[in-house]
């Protein structure tokens, strides 16, 4: 995609101890990439994983290099705290309710300044507006 000149964004689905599928820390993910192209990404995003997979990643990051909070900004979360292999053949749909999952995602809004919060497996019209009722009623506050 570098190569093409088009902007692009890269979004990683993560495990639950906040890792890439292959075992690559997110912050190890971010840095090779952005060091290997002429032209990185726009910004990071996480994605089909639960925002607590979602949360760990960043307190890794948190912890090694502050400067890469800005790089990943968003996330399309599984309301599921089953990790990918977990999910994979389950014989059933397995969510949690929509105001547990907000209220983990505006965390992650409120400690993270993750600024694309939407859904993936499990969610539904419930759960985004779960999301934007708290978010507009965090925005109230400040």
């Amino acid at each position: 995609m570098a190569l093409t000149g088009v902007p692009y964004v890269i979004s990683f689905v993560l495990n639950r101890s906040g890792l890439v599928l292959d075992g690559t820390s997110l912050n190890r993910a971010i840095t090779t990439i952005d060091a290997a192209v002429s032209s990185p990404p726009l910004f990071y995003m996480a994605n089909c994983c639960h925002p607590a997979f979602y949360e760990s990643a960043m307190r890794d990051i948190e912890g090694k290099d502050i400067t890469q909070l800005d790089r990943i900004i968003g996330l399309q979360a599984n309301t599921s705290s089953k990790d990918a292999s977990e999910l994979d053949n389950l014989g059933f749909l397995d969510s949690e309710s929509p105001d547990t999952f907000a209220e983990s995602m505006i965390h992650l809004y409120s400690d993270f300044g993750t600024r694309i919060l939407g859904g993936c497996c499990g969610s539904d019209d419930r759960h985004i507006t779960a999301i934007a009722e708290r978010l507009k009623r965090a925005n109230a506050k400040d």
